[in-house]
């Protein structure tokens, strides 16, 4: 059975929402009149679509978005309302979200569940993946938590790796914690979620610059895939005595990030905000990468005469943009 999740604050309305989807061959339909009821309903039981309206008599109804999200659930969610003009600003744009203006006849009713359950089933995962997370986390300074799925309608946790103030900070999967848990985590294929982090992230498990770490990772991920293909292909050699064992398929590794283009970049799109402070950790995460630059070198000077910059933490160097 599939379910749906039905959201309306007028107990009459919603009565006949339930009534009429209900005639639905496989589906069950379940209704709350709160956001507060809607998410008990959904801590109980995962919803495959969800009807909404906007104007909620608790909460705001797209703040349902967030608790999903904050659950790690990604779920087809139409939001039906009178207001859907006023309040189209405040309602995220995404593939599986739908904005719909009552009234709507119960037959359009149920061509819009009909709609949703379909769009459940080509949600896609997120594109990216541990390291791109890690990466933004680690350069922007935040606090977060990233984690693991399989895939994307697994629920189960697969690991989780902690940014504390853009520092990694600590890994846990389902066979321990620290650098050997980050490695494990980095290389797999599956569905990754961040959320900020507001707590004590706790004791720290890992210790060292998250790039040479991830490098690590990579490099050991790809010498088990060739011991592997070699034992494979000595086994063959040895005759069929006994059956080869059985290889797991690695994942190709993740490409290289090129830091020191990233971080020019963000300290260029800095600049063109008028962003001083940003472009300054910007470029000096570009010197970082790529120690005596002369680009970046260039423009930390010119951030420099303008004010920007501490005279001592510099080189010398003149010109701008590059």
């Amino acid at each position: 059975m599939q379910r749906i999740l039905i959201i309306e604050d007028e107990e009459t309305l919603r009565i006949g929402m339930v009534r009429a989807l209900s005639k639905l061959a496989g589906v069950e339909v379940v209704a709350a009149g709160t956001l507060r009821e809607a998410l008990a309903l959904v801590d109980r039981a995962r919803p495959d679509a969800v009807i909404s309206d906007l104007d909620l008599p608790d909460r705001f109804g797209a703040e349902l978005l967030g608790e999903l999200e904050r659950r790690g659930l990604r779920i087809p969610v139409t939001f039906v309302s009178a207001y859907t003009r006023k309040f189209s600003d405040r309602v995220p744009r995404a593939p599986d979200i739908r904005l719909v203006d009552k009234p709507v006849s119960l037959e359009k009713l149920r061509e819009i569940a009909a709609a949703a359950l379909s769009a459940r089933d080509s949600v896609l995962p997120p594109p990216f993946g541990a390291s791109d997370y890690l990466q933004l986390a680690c350069l922007g300074r935040h606090s977060v938590v990233i984690t693991r799925r399989s895939s994307v309608r697994d629920e189960s946790a697969g690991g989780r790796i902690i940014v504390w103030r853009g520092e990694l900070w600590d890994a846990t999967d389902e066979e321990g914690h620290g650098e050997r848990a980050f490695r494990r985590i980095v290389v797999q294929p599956g569905v990754f979620r961040v959320h900020t982090l507001t707590r004590d992230p706790g004791p720290r498990t890992i210790e060292g610059p998250w790039e040479m770490l991830m490098l690590d990772a990579l490099r050991e991920a790809d010498e088990e895939a060739v011991r592997a293909e070699e034992e494979a292909a000595l086994a063959l050699l040895d005759g069929p005595a006994s059956p080869p064992p059985s290889v797991p398929a690695m994942p190709p590794p993740p490409p290289v990030v090129d830091l020191y283009d990233m971080a020019f970049e963000r300290g260029v799109e800095a600049l063109f905000a008028r962003d001083h402070a940003g472009a300054v950790r910007a470029f000096r995460d570009a010197l970082a990468a790529r120690p005596g630059d002369p680009k970046a070198t260039a423009n930390l000077e010119r951030l420099r005469a303008l004010g920007h910059v501490d005279p001592s933490s510099t080189g010398s160097n003149s010109g701008g943009i590059g």
